[in-house]
């Protein structure tokens, strides 16, 4: 009997995601269609662009997709790490909060174009760290956040039965808290995701290379075409990591649901 109920609510979850995919391509198709029509000899160049991208295995600009990509998710992992032990810490040792909640409101206030020197002066251009940590920077906090706001949410009812059973704090961060915390973190993940490629694209504009590289290039050189094709991918690898973490994150909002 569960197991039925569990295959017909993917199957009825698959459906629904990929009716509203096939929507929205068709929508992004006709749309395409008609700015072809309206500015042929700009979008030929883009597709003439697109294609040698798409063909040649050897083309820089593949690899800077790569790239992108691959600064991306390391940072993005390196701050779903960081944001979980950071959570576990406060819960264990509750004075720790008084240290890192300020420090958390005043890094995120900093614009990451300040750190951009002490990236530089740390990592050469030509080394992954720069574009990593830039990547870290920009999407640790909107994690640590939404991290803390479903520690909060813990019941106070909660808290009182687990010291009357006689749990410590490490155990009742496992048993209790750490189920808020989790959903909170894949919710804010959502919004941590794609910034995490904004992040990396900052970061390589302001080393000197990679995609970030390219999409200041054609600003500064006048080039709407290379411009707009920069642009499109960038957002294309942020969009694909949202749609990611979308999904990671209405899984485990189904499984809980089936748990219960």
């Amino acid at each position: 009997m569960n197991n039925d109920f569990f295959k017909n609510k993917v199957r009825s979850i698959i459906e629904h995601k990929a009716l509203g995919f096939l929507i929205g391509s068709l929508l992004v198709l006709i749309i395409w269609h008609i700015l072809s029509i309206v500015f042929p000899g700009l979008f030929s160049g883009i597709k003439e662009v697109v294609l040698n991208i798409v063909e040649d295995f050897n083309h820089p600009h593949r690899k800077n997709i790569e790239d992108l990509a691959k600064f991306s998710f390391w940072g993005l992992l390196i701050s779903l790490i960081t944001c979980f032990i950071t959570i576990m810490l406060v819960a264990i040792f509750r004075p720790f909060e008084i240290i890192i909640t300020p420090s958390i409101v005043i890094l995120k206030a900093t614009p990451i174009v300040a750190f951009i020197p002490v990236i530089n002066a740390i990592y050469s251009p030509d080394e992954t760290g720069g574009k990593i940590l830039a990547a870290f920077l920009i999407s640790f906090f909107p994690l640590m956040i939404t991290g803390f706001d479903g520690f909060k949410r813990v019941p106070d009812k909660l808290k009182v039965l687990s010291a009357v059973y006689g749990a410590n704090s490490f155990r009742r961060f496992i048993r209790i808290e750490i189920g808020f915390v989790c959903e909170s973190i894949l919710s804010g993940l959502k919004i941590s995701a794609p910034l995490s490629v904004v992040g990396a694209v900052v970061g390589q504009s302001l080393i000197g290379n990679g995609m970030g590289a390219w999409v200041a290039t054609s600003i500064n050189d006048g080039e709407t075409i290379s411009n707009i094709v920069s642009i499109v991918l960038c957002s294309a690898v942020g969009i694909t990591f949202y749609v990611i973490a979308y999904l990671i994150h209405m899984t485990y909002e189904e499984l809980l649901c089936l748990r219960k």
